[in-house]
């Protein structure tokens, strides 16, 4: 009977440790009273998690469990008994005595959960109380002995001994450090509002929504055609548009709804930069379609937004005068907004350091220091310049564009919504493609709201860095989109015939591509020059953020290398297109090589070229096999249907009518 009691105890001992350290798929429930994991030095190679698994509750050993609440802890584990009884019990009123039994099963974990929070509350107290004592106290000259022949404070040593004493464990406050009040924070058992919110998440599954609407936008827009009449095709075309706003709606939701769960800036992870340049691939696509209508309106805002003396002179471009009080309102206005942009960036303190987000003085003498500087002032310049002005023509557009719309009629407005759909009906693609796929393949797109690496902790950074970069992801497929639709054209399209040309050997005709070509050649350049400015602002932010995290402006790294190609991609494609180089075959073209550049700096980089500084975004190789195959195998297509549009282009234009 001793041999069987002690094995199962022994049994009892080692499936509490793997629960413990081993078995990261466990359902974490409980926060741990490990307080040395909570602390700002903790050991990496201390294995203990912040959080115990179910098992671990229900199963650990009462040495084990000795430091949590034992009330709580033994009505916890009743009402767990009791479930699994009325589960496994015949009678006819099973159903109802099992969900009475789990009510009280939820009832007591949640018990259970704050009555650690209590205690970890105090331990961590206790903890921080002995730390700061240990470092106020190192002055005091009264020493004794140690074990290695020095001396040492008589009362420090016995803090650091008592200090062992925190969770029974051999820790040490003074070399683990304060308790870290973020990972405290979201360590916590959370409070039902918490619980409420993220129940309401999951319940509502905004993303599923967006991709369902999204398909539904798509088709609309396909069966558009096979309406018989005109005018109903047009209306069709609008209520893709309305499906599209609705597939918009869901996906901002979802991602306020992540903010308010997590605590942190909604695009941080591969689910939620892949669903967020589907986003911005639909609102530009909604932008370019509804800009005829709102152009007008819009350009009398951002000159109403001018400076006084600049509005009255410019005032013939927009047919009407603003008057001047209300010129100089709108002065007031920017020049309040740019004294609170400028006291944010460049006066509050922003880290823990006491430093500001944008330094006014150089934070040292060595020539990266200087350039990281030199660009932070500029940058705070532009921000405080342009900034205030942008919200200002946001707010004087709402009353412009009201105006401008009385001088269209609904069918003029309808038609030139419908003569540029192309832009939105590749948004509402994208948005579709980007959402269905992170939605469904959560094994490789990982949609939880896991804590971030601490390396990524810098929210203001974080924020505005990953979502410009991302931004710019989201304006470069709409281009790439364009560039298809383009190259489809040249393919499969009906060349044009100009009049006589002279020639050596005559006059001929001259074969010209079709003429939609230079539309959409239009449409790309607005979107890679969109695509150009996040990303090229998304470098820059993302390289202060280096200076003030890693102490480096630029080192070279993979990622930074990749980013700076694809901006010299984008860039040289911008300046063939100014310059002529390029025509419209050379913008579809070069927006399928400025595709593979960004896919290369996205995926590619941390797929291929794992490490480096940004290690902590490689992927994982086994779960993105099938992606990085599938995008390599697209891109193939893509470069083959370049060359057969080519190859048209150059028949038809040596063809001889």
């Amino acid at each position: 009977t001793l041999a069987f009691d002690f094995q199962m105890h022994a049994r009892c001992a080692e499936e509490s440790r793997f629960a413990l350290t081993e078995s990261p798929r466990g359902l974490r429930m409980i926060p741990s009273l490990c307080v040395e994991m909570l602390t700002e030095r903790r050991p990496v190679e201390y294995e203990n998690p912040v959080w115990l698994d179910l098992r671990t509750v229900l199963c650990g050993s009462d040495s084990l469990m000795i430091n949590y609440p034992q009330t709580e802890l033994a009505e916890l584990r009743a009402a767990w008994r009791d479930a699994v009884r009325c589960y496994g019990t015949e009678s006819p009123s099973r159903e109802t005595d099992f969900a009475a039994a789990l009510h009280r099963f939820v009832e007591s974990v949640r018990n259970f959960g704050e009555a650690v929070n209590a205690e970890r509350d105090q331990k961590i107290a206790q903890w921080n109380l002995i730390h700061d004592d240990l470092s106020n106290e190192r002055g005091n000259t009264n020493t004794v002995a140690v074990a290695d022949g020095t001396t040492t404070n008589d009362h420090t040593a016995s803090k650091e001994s008592s200090g062992t004493t925190v969770d029974g464990t051999w820790a040490n406050p003074r070399a683990l450090g304060r308790a870290d009040s973020e990972l405290v924070s979201a360590t916590r058992y959370p409070e039902r509002s918490a619980m409420g919110a993220e129940f309401l998440y999951n319940w509502s599954r905004p993303f599923m929504w967006t991709w369902a609407a999204a398909l539904a936008a798509m088709l609309l827009f396909g069966t558009e055609r096979l309406v018989p009449f005109g005018w109903y095709r047009r209306l069709v075309t609008l209520g893709g548009c309305g499906m599209l706003a609705v597939s918009m709606l869901f996906c901002v939701y979802g991602f306020a709804m992540r903010m308010v769960i997590s605590h942190r800036s909604p695009v941080a992870t591969l689910f939620e930069t892949l669903v967020f340049t589907g986003l911005v691939a639909a609102i530009i696509g909604f932008g370019f379609t509804f800009w005829g209508i709102v152009d007008r309106g819009f350009r009398q805002a951002f000159v109403w937004s001018d400076l006084p003396w600049r509005t009255t002179v410019r005032h013939r471009l927009t047919e009407e005068c603003l008057p001047l009080h209300w010129a100089w309102c709108w002065c007031v206005l920017r020049l309040v907004l740019g004294v609170v942009i400028f006291y944010l960036l460049a006066i509050l303190p922003y880290s823990d350091a006491g430093r500001p987000i944008l330094s006014l003085l150089p934070t040292g003498s060595s020539i990266g220091k200087m350039v990281a500087w030199n660009i932070g002032i500029v940058l705070l310049i532009l921000s405080v310049w342009f900034v205030p002005r942008l919200f200002a023509a946001i707010v004087a557009a709402c009353w412009t564009i009201l105006r401008s719309l009385r001088v269209h009629t609904w069918r003029t407005m309808v038609e030139t919504v419908y003569q540029r759909r192309i832009a939105v009906v590749i948004g509402a693609a994208f948005a579709f493609v980007t959402t269905f796929l992170a939605y469904w393949f959560p094994e490789t797109f990982n949609p939880g709201m896991d804590r971030l690496m601490p390396v990524l902790g810098d929210q203001f950074w974080l924020a505005t860095h990953v979502l410009t970069i991302t931004a710019s992801y989201g304006a470069g497929a709409i281009g790439w989109g364009l560039g298809n639709i383009s190259l489809l054209y040249y393919i499969f399209g009906q060349y044009r015939s100009t009049g006589p040309k002279s020639d050596l050997s005559g006059d001929v005709s001259e074969v010209k591509e079709p003429e939609i070509c230079e539309t959409l050649a239009g449409y790309n350049y607005f979107s890679i020059l969109i695509a150009v400015c996040l990303l090229t602002l998304g470098t820059i932010l993302g390289a202060l953020w280096a200076d003030v995290s890693w102490g480096r402006f630029w080192a070279w790294d993979q990622k930074e290398v990749w980013s700076l190609i694809t901006i010299f991609v984008y860039m040289v494609i911008l300046h063939g297109r100014y310059t002529r180089w390029l025509g419209n075959f050379g913008m579809a073209a070069g927006a399928a090589v400025g595709a593979a550049s960004i896919l290369m700096a996205w995926f590619g980089v941390s797929f291929l070229l794992p490490g480096g500084l940004h290690s902590y975004g490689s992927l994982d190789a086994q779960s993105m096999k099938l992606p990085f195959i599938t995008a390599i195998i697209v891109l193939s297509l893509n470069l083959l249907l370049v060359a057969v549009a080519g190859l048209r282009l150059q028949r038809m234009r040596k063809k001889r009518p």
